[in-house]
């Protein structure tokens, strides 16, 4: 735990320092660490406060009615009254930002040294990485997120009172739904638990809330912008393959050549890799006397959600904090001989992922045609990682929903 708070410390002091001694802006600080610069910190979290300030009724805010200063909401509309209730307490948005940020970096740090074996250098590596202090530096609404999911995996694994605790963590993660809808895809880890009720009550509240909001995601779909022309996120699974759909290929695969190539490069490995793991029969490693439980439950959100961010989610980087999640899971693979390939490549890729951004907007300034390349590269990480969980996810669909039929018979 020293070595850990040590690194992460030195590496905030070094940032302090260059700031404060070497009269350079943060921004800019944070640029040369591959994090793009905004006019605003906290940006993310001042166009929630801001929205929330305003008056206007909540269709005419998603349209950009409001003038705040910042960015239109694309948020649900539940973010607006949490947040004028939070405001009552805390006013000023830069210092809820600083708790927030306070709050994530303490349950980043304790749960996943704790769940990572004396690997205690993974969950410092991945803290300090491009894409955790993007979502810090914008204050996203993802940090409260991962800190909901994290608090659902440690109350389903509590053994006092544990019919509460579990009735505590799905509140918990019916909360993170509520506010993004993505966290349903971490339904999987109760049906994994084999907590059948909970999993059918959870889906049952989650149909119902889409009912009633459909009118509202869709006007959030409408005015969110697709950031990036690339081939992950919304712009792949709604715009460009539900051209394809209908034989629009030009549209389908962009204009570029960059876009083509990208498309038919990640459709290609992630096809290959479902198919070797399928043929040789892969099978990700069950929790044993060295790998507790609680580990195989993180990863399994992580990797979860990630996938369903990969495709809801507009294509900006935060969504990778949800990749450390499974960190825990790939350490202690480490510790086993016979898995040890699995663990290095698992927090290896996903510690590559999460520094790829130092090479596009970093310090190290890259040739045009080179940096290109790391498009391509992170862009088949993306698909390739999105590949491996879905294998995974759907395996423990398979094997639980006969199991849950099996149940309401006995029933």
């Amino acid at each position: 735990m020293k070595a850990l708070f040590g690194t992460v410390a030195g590496f905030v002091l070094v940032l302090l320092g260059i700031h404060l001694f070497g009269d350079v802006p943060v921004s800019r600080i944070l640029q040369s660490f591959g994090v793009p610069p905004l006019a605003h910190h906290f940006n993310d979290l001042h166009v929630i406060t801001s929205a929330a300030r305003c008056e206007m009724p909540y269709e005419d805010i998603l349209a950009g009615k409001c003038r705040t200063g910042y960015a239109t909401l694309n948020y649900p509309q539940i973010w607006l009254p949490l947040t004028r209730f939070f405001n009552g307490f805390v006013p000023e948005t830069d210092y809820t930002a600083l708790l927030i940020l306070i709050a994530f970096a303490l349950v980043y740090l304790i749960v996943l040294y704790r769940f990572s074996k004396k690997a205690g250098w993974i969950p410092a590596a991945a803290f300090c990485s491009p894409v955790t202090l993007l979502a810090m530096e914008r204050a996203n609404s993802d940090l409260i997120i991962f800190g909901l999911l994290v608090f659902f995996v440690l109350l389903l694994h509590r053994r006092v009172s544990r019919p509460i605790s579990r009735m505590a963590a799905c509140a918990l993660l019916l909360l993170a739904i509520l506010l993004k809808l993505y966290p349903l895809a971490a339904i999987v880890t109760l049906l994994h638990r084999k907590l059948y009720p909970y999993a059918l009550a959870l889906s049952a509240l989650t149909i119902g809330y889409l009912f009633l909001t459909a009118g509202d995601l869709k006007l959030i779909s409408a005015v969110t912008p697709r950031a990036f022309d690339l081939s992950y996120g919304q712009f792949a699974v709604f715009d460009r393959f539900g051209a394809l759909a209908i034989r629009h290929l030009p549209v389908a695969f962009g204009s570029s050549a960059l876009h083509r190539v990208s498309a038919v490069v990640t459709a290609l490995l992630a096809g290959v890799l479902l198919f070797l793991m399928r043929s040789y029969k892969i099978r990700w490693p069950e929790p044993g006397p060295a790998l507790p439980p609680v580990t195989v439950d993180l990863f399994l959100t992580g990797a979860a959600v990630y996938c369903l961010t990969f495709v809801l989610g507009n294509n900006w980087d935060y969504r990778v904090i949800f990749l450390h999640l499974c960190l825990p899971y790939g350490s202690f693979l480490l510790a086993d001989a016979r898995l040890k390939r699995f663990g290095y490549g698992l927090a290896g890729v996903v510690l590559f992922r999460s520094w790829l951004n130092l090479l596009l907007y970093g310090t190290i300034q890259l040739p045009g045609f080179a940096s290109k390349l790391v498009i391509l590269l992170k862009e088949t990480i993306d698909w390739t990682l999105f590949a491996a969980f879905l294998f995974v996810l759907f395996s423990v669909l398979l094997r639980e929903l006969p199991l849950l039929r099996q149940s309401f018979r006995r029933e």
